[in-house]
């Protein structure tokens, strides 16, 4: 968990901390910002986030396949990859209006790196034979199992692998745009032969004076690009802690997808110890059915955003902000599934710290023979074999022991369910 007890106390289940948790993840949802070190989701949590936010036929094939660990397709890099799909997107929405010379050249080579670089990445996802079965006997037995996609499809998946939640880049893809829009103004600026003194003298020649006049006004706008692209550096190293996210929406089904990962890694949840519990709970299952609430959600708020800024009258906005207000609880009951995600976690990560000290007491009692023998025949005894023995006593303890997870587990679980069943 990212705060709270030590590894090694003993858990405290109950509702005064369950809701102290559902604060926090609402403060980091509605901030957009989480807090600490934040990884790129793993390819199968991306992946069953594309399932929920797909439509019901891809959405079971992609579940089914990725259950089954067939066709996940190894990104990795999905802040990279988001900021790459966001630039393209930006570079083309903009062409129609970028200017010509140098600063279109400029353009248009960021465009054809951003479109080769994210063209590798579709090919990995849609024509991978690692992903995708190959020849005409793969794909009868795709077909047959199930789990075909077509080649559409498959450019649908990385349409939405494309949206993978990721925290906003505020260095490369900042520092890199300000550089080149830098460059692109000084070659403009050497192209049309700016001279700093063109503003002074312009009033002694009317005609002149114009066409030097306009180059002189662009010249500051210029110079502040220049000027904010050689403080972006140090700017980037005093941003606020945590990692921003584009909307409440994107941080909640992140945050969703890291606790996802951090329990399916975990020694203790794979172990005998909670097999009933991974009986009872379908994870990805969960998973899944979030992103798929998260991004109903979105598109159902974006809809009434734009309804109520078309609307004209009191009546047709008290219409729309009593629909807006109803659809205030289904937000809270996804924040409320999302901590049950957190606090499984949470024990894991603590169950996992007591298995490696609990591990690390056997290895140290093994070798307590052999100490007393060299002790022995040294003619002295030793601390160490002391601290050897108090280390094992510790995590004889039982502090961290999985019977006292259990029930927080077990609550969660049901937390889990019901929130969503609600």
């Amino acid at each position: 968990m990212d705060g709270g007890q030590a590894a090694g106390a003993p858990p405290h289940d109950g509702d005064a901390q369950r809701a102290g948790r559902v604060a926090a993840l609402h403060t980091w949802c509605a901030r957009s910002v989480v807090p600490g070190p934040v990884p790129d989701l793993s390819d199968l949590a991306a992946l069953y986030i594309v399932a929920g936010r797909s439509g019901d036929a891809l959405r079971e094939v992609l579940t089914v396949r990725a259950s089954a660990g067939i066709g996940v397709p190894a990104i990795g890099d999905y802040t990279g990859l988001r900021d790459d799909a966001e630039r393209l997107r930006a570079l083309d929405a903009g062409a129609v209006a970028a200017p010509g010379g140098a600063r279109a050249m400029l353009r248009n080579h960021r465009v054809d790196l951003l479109r080769r670089r994210l063209g590798a990445t579709r090919s990995r996802v849609a024509a991978s034979l690692v992903v995708h079965g190959g020849g005409l006997r793969g794909v009868r037995r795709e077909r047959r199992e199930g789990i075909h996609l077509t080649l559409d499809q498959r450019e649908q998946v990385f349409g939405l692998l494309c949206w993978t939640p990721a925290p906003v880049s505020q260095g490369r893809g900042r520092i890199v745009g300000f550089g080149q829009t830098a460059v692109t103004d000084l070659v403009d600026m050497a192209a049309a032969k700016w001279d700093a003194a063109a503003g002074r003298r312009a009033a002694a020649n009317r005609v002149e004076g114009r066409a030097r006049g306009g180059a002189a006004a662009a010249a500051p706008a210029a110079l502040q690009r220049i000027e904010r692209w050689a403080g972006a550096g140090e700017q980037a190293q005093h941003v606020q802690p945590g990692a921003p996210f584009h909307d409440s929406y994107d941080t909640l089904v992140y945050l969703c997808g890291r606790y996802f990962d951090r329990i399916r890694r975990s020694e203790a949840w794979n172990s005998e110890a909670f097999a009933v519990h991974r009986g009872r709970v379908d994870l990805a299952r969960e998973l899944v059915e979030l992103a798929r609430d998260s991004a109903e959600l979105q598109s159902l708020a974006g809809e009434l955003a734009a309804a109520r800024s078309a609307a004209s009258g009191g009546r047709a906005l008290g219409e729309i902000d009593a629909r807006s207000r109803a659809l205030r609880p289904v937000w809270d009951r996804l924040v409320e599934r999302l901590v049950s995600f957190d606090r499984i976690a949470e024990a894991m990560e603590r169950l996992d710290a007591g298995l490696r000290a609990e591990n690390a007491a056997q290895r140290a009692e093994s070798l307590d023979d052999r100490i007393d023998g060299l002790v022995g025949r040294t003619g002295g005894r030793m601390l160490l074999t002391e601290d050897l023995h108090r280390l094992g006593e510790e995590a004889d303890s039982g502090d961290w022991n999985a019977i006292g997870y259990r029930g927080q587990v077990e609550r969660e679980i049901e937390e889990l369910t019901a929130a969503r069943g609600r």
